[in-house]
């Protein structure tokens, strides 16, 4: 058995070499053999020196010079020659079993595909109470329970339900983010099988200038735009989806910021509050067609 992991990076190469380094460290199961897929959106090419310098994994590099990290994912599917791909960041660090894991959960619960948990791993200086805020840490369900938050962070899907799609991920997508989930619910409502491993664990690198309020507030307001045009897109669009959609969205923004004005004596629920509100109004800019640049 071949697999592929699927690596998009633009300009980290400290951290792509603590990545790479993590998957020579895999503990692989017999017969499983590994390839790792580099595909670098930089056109100055500032990954190549750490991509070809590891041993004694096979890495293999190209780069994909458009601005557009939708066109970077599919020029890393199309370069795999896997039975299963794996997808993981840039900026973060596989445990020495997290191959082995998945591949033994994506088989117990005989899924299509697997996600698994992505630790953050923030500054020392990183303020304290910021830390435990929900944005830091993605959703993970107990082992073999359905996925909710299907991202290509941490997971591993079988290789032939993409190779029979266009792209696949969608450039439409590709400089604002949301490709990844985008492409997951497409899959699953067609009837792919995807569950949630919490013993597939990777750790997510959080620089400095990421553990501030102000990232937060502005990261809530980005993702709620990309949940509207994912919603808008799987429903086929249409002014009654966006009515309802908004109505709805509406009435949590709302809600949202008396809560956030109410938690006065505490900084931690005051921006809890204050992210679901700005989360909301960005879905309300989605349903107007509002998009924000991610990449």
């Amino acid at each position: 058995m071949l697999c592929s992991v699927c690596i998009a990076t633009y300009k980290r190469p400290e951290w792509l070499y603590q990545l790479l380094r993590s998957l020579a460290a895999q503990q692989l199961p017999a017969g499983v053999e590994l390839e790792v897929i580099v595909v670098d959106n930089d056109p100055d090419r500032s990954a190549r020196g750490v991509a070809e310098s590891q041993q004694p994994i096979s890495v293999r590099y190209s780069v994909q010079p458009i601005k557009n990290i939708s066109l970077t994912r599919n020029a890393a599917v199309q370069d795999a020659r896997g039975d299963y791909l794996l997808f993981i960041d840039d900026d973060e660090v596989a445990d020495p079993v997290w191959i082995t894991t998945l591949l033994e959960t994506r088989e117990r619960f005989d899924a299509d595909g697997v996600f698994g948990r992505v630790v953050p791993r923030f500054h020392p200086n990183a303020p304290a109470w910021l830390q435990r805020h929900a944005f830091y840490h993605k959703p993970c369900q107990p082992t073999g329970m359905p996925a909710r938050g299907m991202r290509t962070a941490n997971c591993l899907i079988r290789a032939d339900l993409l190779r029979g799609l266009d792209g696949p991920f969608d450039e439409g997508f590709g400089l604002t983010g949301g490709e990844d989930t985008h492409l997951f619910e497409r899959l699953r409502k067609k009837g792919a099988r995807f569950v949630d491993c919490r013993e597939a664990v990777v750790t997510e690198e959080v620089p400095l200038e990421r553990a501030t309020p102000a990232w937060v507030r502005a990261r809530a307001r980005r993702t709620g735009t990309l949940f509207s045009r994912r919603r808008v897109v799987l429903a086929g669009g249409g002014l009654p989806v966006r009515i309802r959609y908004g109505i709805l969205a509406g009435s949590q923004f709302l809600v949202a910021v008396v809560l956030s004005a109410g938690c006065f004596w505490s900084r931690f629920w005051r921006l809890h509050w204050m992210a679901k509100a700005l989360f909301n109004l960005g879905r309300i800019e989605g349903l107007a067609g509002r998009m924000r640049v991610g990449y």
